[in-house]
């Protein structure tokens, strides 16, 4: 058993990586050493932390290392109990996070591609919008549902363009996923 030095409460840094995946639901090295502008060492040193610490946990098997697939982070429910605290999470947006354990691979995937598209609107357009995930969105009565996957509101207001937009990313082909989300 692996040593650790177990602490009644996570480090700075390492509540920044769990509201992160409270944020994406999901995260993985490389894209966490994107966001935070780490080395991929860095980040998976941050996160074997929070694993040992039990706050976060993982999906990976055999086949993900064959198949060139990183391993998948999500929240523990000690890693919801320590975002209860946080007065910008309300409790309705962590209850679904608690199935995160048994969601499906094409999830999985599919909170990682936003998490990928996130990071790349932000290097396309910095300083432009600020985005929200679908996460952040569930305390808003007035978005539609479901939930897009990212809402894009433009920082300087302007009178030539559009100031907001609503972003669904299809990593499915199949048609009738696309007509049911749109």
């Amino acid at each position: 058993m692996p040593k650790t030095n177990y602490s009644s409460s996570p480090t700075t840094k390492q509540l920044h990586v769990l509201k992160l995946t409270y944020k994406f639901r999901f995260i993985n090295a490389s894209l966490l050493a994107s966001y935070r502008g780490l080395s991929i060492r860095s980040s998976n040193k941050l996160l074997k932390s929070l694993l040992e610490h039990g706050y976060i946990d993982r999906h990976y098997d055999g086949s993900y290392r064959l198949a060139g697939k990183p391993a998948s982070y999500y929240l523990t429910l000690k890693g919801i109990k320590v975002l209860r605290n946080d007065p910008k999470i309300s409790l309705k947006n962590l209850a679904p996070l608690q199935r995160n354990k048994s969601l499906s691979n094409s999830f999985v995937d599919h909170s990682l591609d936003i998490m990928s598209t996130y990071l790349s609107l932000r290097a396309i357009y910095p300083d432009t919008f600020i985005m929200f995930t679908r996460t952040e969105l569930a305390r808003f009565d007035y978005f539609p549902t479901p939930r897009p996957d990212i809402y894009l509101q433009r920082i300087k207001q302007s009178d030539e363009t559009y100031n907001y937009y609503l972003l669904e990313i299809f990593t499915d082909p199949r048609p009738f996923i696309m007509r049911k989300r749109v």
